[in-house]
């Protein structure tokens, strides 16, 4: 066997996120393409969606896409709070089990964009908005402990620039007009 003694609860937390995140591209995109294909058939002439329909058909997948992309990120911090830190990941058990549940809970909080619409119930839209807060505190968590009490280390002399290279992004997005010759600037600084 090449992987003798690999469980799923001993995958790596990175390979979990990315599951999560296949796991919503197969349940939230067929509900875009319905939607578009409804679309062009009403471009066609058929009456078959309303606006508050496709906006429903919309959601549904454009609430989990969001996921998509943000979950490999949540893998990838962790996993670097693990490595970084020379301890285990802590909670593993709980944060894949928050990780999968953040998913489900994902696919249902599409009616927070449908709340001025009249259409869904304000108490569907409070459970929705709100329940996505405790699996994700609970990612958080996780991702923080893992580094609490380690050893934090950098192992490179490129990764001490991370911080820097990050403020001066920050700056830069921050105050566009006042960083009107940021380029210069850095290349002055690397002259």
């Amino acid at each position: 066997a090449v992987a003798a003694g690999m469980t799923m609860l001993r995958l790596p937390v990175f390979t979990w996120t990315a599951l999560a995140s296949c796991l919503l591209v197969i349940f939230s995109f067929p509900s875009l393409v319905v939607a578009f294909g409804l679309l062009l058939a009403e471009r066609r002439g058929a009456r078959v969606l309303d606006p508050i329909a496709y906006q429903h058909l919309f959601w549904f997948y454009g609430h989990p896409a969001v996921y998509v992309m943000f979950f490999p990120f949540v893998g990838l911090v962790a996993e670097a709070a693990s490595v970084f830190s020379g301890r285990r990941f802590f909670g593993y058990r709980v944060f894949v089990l928050a990780l999968l549940a953040f998913t489900a809970l994902s696919m249902s909080a599409w009616a927070h964009h449908m709340f001025t619409t009249g259409s869904v119930p304000n108490r569907l839209f409070a459970l929705t908005s709100t329940a996505l807060v405790v699996p994700a505190g609970i990612e958080y968590f996780d991702t923080i402990a893992t580094l609490w009490k380690g050893a934090v280390r950098f192992l490179s002399e490129k990764m001490k620039e991370v911080p820097e290279k990050a403020r001066e992004a920050l700056e830069d997005l921050v105050s566009p007009v006042e960083c009107s010759d940021c380029e210069g600037r850095r290349l002055q600084l690397l002259t």
